[in-house]
């Protein structure tokens, strides 16, 4: 089956600045689409495993959609400045790992509440669009509360 890449080389060049693909670059536009294809396929995966229906519709755009364009590109984009510099055209920075982290962390998100925010990309628990309307977290919903003995 066909990944339908929720990004674009564009999308992914926008993160690492400084950067743009073509037929010479370190790595290639060829080997990001890769990387793309790679992100979206362990995306589609992760969400599966969580009881999302997959793949999500890039058309026509939705919050949902944008948000995982933003996901994907943030995922292929440390892994392009991976490549980079393990192909030593520069020295990795805390930008690999503060791509890695952003991803990590909003696929654990979609995960843990097995559904993918309706808005947003720092979103709060209840902006999670469930499978069916009446798993969807309403707004006046009582917030987790911190017990004492927890700590």
């Amino acid at each position: 089956m066909a990944v339908i890449p929720y990004c674009s080389t564009a999308n992914v060049s926008a993160l690492n600045q400084g950067r743009s693909y073509d037929a010479t670059s370190q790595p290639t536009k060829a080997e990001v689409s890769t990387f793309i294809t790679h992100v979206s396929a362990e995306m589609n995966s992760r969400m599966d495993a969580a009881g999302i229906t997959v793949p999500i519709a890039t058309s026509p755009v939705t919050n949902q959609n944008t948000y995982l364009r933003s996901i994907c590109a943030h995922g292929a984009a440390a892994m392009a400045e991976r490549a980079a510099t393990m192909q030593g055209d520069r020295q990795e920075s805390d930008h690999v790992s503060t791509l890695e982290d952003w991803y990590e962390e909003r696929m654990k998100g979609i995960e843990e509440n097995k559904a993918i925010p309706v808005s947003g990309s720092n979103v709060a628990m209840n902006s999670y669009q469930r499978e069916t309307p009446d798993q969807q977290y309403e707004q006046d919903d009582e917030p987790y509360q911190v017990q004492e003995d927890n700590w």
